[in-house]
């Protein structure tokens, strides 16, 4: 018997997982992606457009690829532990092609719009209306699902700036960066402080003049290796920090964020209290402030012809300016009723549901952020996503839904102010574990303690890898308990490309256990000496 079909839109990572869940459970997907290669912004272009997801040529991964891959597919262990963009694509083609999903994707394809069928309310059914790219010819077809993974990384958020009109230098938005070139001998101004911002400023301050960074806020700065030499993430995201005091967590974070450096010291460090939010992974901005050839500057003011006013009074000549502001969120193609979007904030429950829509057959996969791995996210709502196409899940009623994203938008207001940059964020453990509760592949934390007391202390204590997820229920996977417990090795086995630390410590030590046993018998001969 045909499964029934799921329209999927977008073939980056979010609709590559969706058609292969979608495989798993014994759907007919079909994936559009309007592009001539899988990968979304991944496939990576010498050149952007309006419109398309663009990435930069120096860009690398900021969470490591045993935290970062699919739960079921993990990365090549000879590959980098931080993979720059070019090994991700790679790792995407593989996972494309193990699963077999390529011959599911129409490459070359726009979605155009997507509506309720005449006889929605009984049948659940999606008309969509697909263009040819290449002839420009249109098709109007029905599917029983729709899955929504266009992506959020295309329109840029242009922010409204006095004076930017009267600005006599050039501009660009971070969406349009690609490298250095162009920006040499200049004095730039980098605006924004997310993950890119300080990537790109941190690369152009090798080749301008000078580079300015300016920030409303500020942030921490994260290495991609913390204690031991481990990657970072697998440092923090751990499962048993859910079990402190929200003050000793606080304590403990705020201790791995600032270990290396002093961030006041450096002009980056937020004026309010530590909190999460502000935090990038960067293991460069804090020495091109070091080296001089980079400084922290506070929000705009104003523009001036050939140069910018800064909140403290200052003011400095500037050549170019690159936003990097973030990005609007908009699905197109749907009517703006099917998925309510305010001030960058969409309205799903679970970041994944239209409580609006019922029957519930339409499905956003994508619309998060997070400090931590984004893949798992996705990999996630997608399995949530056809978990509940396969009736598997039941939703609370309508108004259960609405309340439950407006109480969501008030605690974000409440963390984070009216940050609408934070308007997708989740916190990455309770998302995920609330979800796989939802979808049955939750990790038995206390069944392993009695069965195996070493997986229970990994899956506690240990880093929270997406392989945690498929010990348990649809989609379990014989190796996840293989792959959790021998993740460390695999950390060390790209970067040991020669012999090294035989003889590290030899005779190290000696002088100082000689050194302290003198002392110690000085010091019995006095004790008894005075007892004498």
């Amino acid at each position: 018997m045909r499964g029934k079909s799921v329209c999927v839109i977008g073939a980056g990572v979010a609709g590559l997982v969706s058609t292969k869940e979608c495989l798993a459970s014994g759907f007919e997907p079909t994936c559009y992606e309007k592009d001539s290669d899988i990968g979304g912004i991944w496939n990576y272009k010498e050149s952007s457009s309006q419109g398309e997801p663009s990435l930069y040529a120096s860009c690398v991964l900021n969470t490591s690829k045993a935290m970062t891959c699919f739960s079921d597919f993990p990365f090549p262990e000879e590959y980098p532990n931080y993979p720059h963009h070019s090994y991700f694509k790679k790792y995407l083609n593989m996972y494309a092609e193990h699963f077999r999903l390529r011959n599911r994707i129409q490459f070359g394809h726009k979605i155009l719009n997507v509506s309720k069928m005449n006889d929605y309310e009984t049948t659940g059914q999606w008309r969509v209306i697909v263009q040819n790219m290449a002839s420009g010819s249109t098709s109007s077809l029905d599917y029983d699902f729709v899955i929504v993974c266009n992506g959020h990384y295309c329109d840029p958020f242009i922010p409204d700036i006095k004076g930017l009109d009267s600005f006599e230098g050039d501009y660009i938005y971070s969406h349009g960066y690609k490298n250095f070139k162009g920006f040499e001998g200049k004095r730039v101004l980098v605006i924004g402080l997310g993950n890119s911002a300080g990537d790109i400023a941190s690369e152009l301050s090798r080749h301008a003049e000078h580079v300015f960074l300016s920030t409303r806020h500020g942030t921490y700065t994260v290495s991609r290796a913390l204690d031991n030499g481990l990657p970072s993430d697998r440092v923090i995201v751990r499962r048993l920090y859910r079990y402190l005091p929200a003050a000793i967590k606080r304590i403990l974070l705020f201790r791995n964020f600032t270990s290396r450096i002093n961030h006041s010291n450096y002009g980056i460090a937020p004026n309010h209290p530590f909190t999460m939010r502000d935090l990038i992974i960067n293991d460069e901005l804090p020495t091109r402030i070091l080296v001089g050839s980079l400084n922290m500057k506070l929000d705009i003011t104003k523009f001036k012809e050939k140069s910018v006013l800064f909140e403290d009074c200052s003011e400095e000549r500037i050549d170019k300016v690159v936003f990097a502001t973030g990005y609007e969120y908009s699905i197109p193609f749907l009517e703006t009723s099917t998925i309510s979007i305010e001030q960058r904030f969409p309205y799903l429950y679970k970041q994944i549901v239209p409580p609006g829509v019922e029957p519930h057959t339409l499905a956003v996969v994508g619309r998060v952020g997070t400090n931590a791995p984004v893949v798992p996210l996705l990999e996630m709502q997608a399995r949530y996503a056809v978990r509940l196409f396969g009736g598997h899940i039941t939703l609370p009623p309508q108004e259960q839904m609405k309340s439950s994203c407006e109480r969501r938008k008030q605690t974000l207001e409440k963390m984070f102010g009216r940050e609408i940059r934070f308007n997708l964020s989740v916190d990455y453990i309770d998302y995920m574990d609330d979800l796989a509760a939802d979808v049955g592949c939750s990790p038995k934390t206390c069944w392993y303690l009695a069965t195996n007391p070493r997986l229970w202390w990994k899956v506690l204590a240990g880093p929270v890898v997406p392989a945690q997820y498929r010990l348990e229920g649809p989609g379990k996977c014989p190796k996840a308990c293989e792959t959790i417990m021998e993740g460390e090795k695999c950390v060390w086995i790209p970067m040991r490309s020669r012999r090294a630390g035989e003889h590290e410590t030899d005779g190290l030590y000696n002088p100082l256990i000689k050194t302290v046993f003198v002392l110690l018998c000085i010091a019995s001969v006095a004790v008894a000496y005075t007892w004498a």
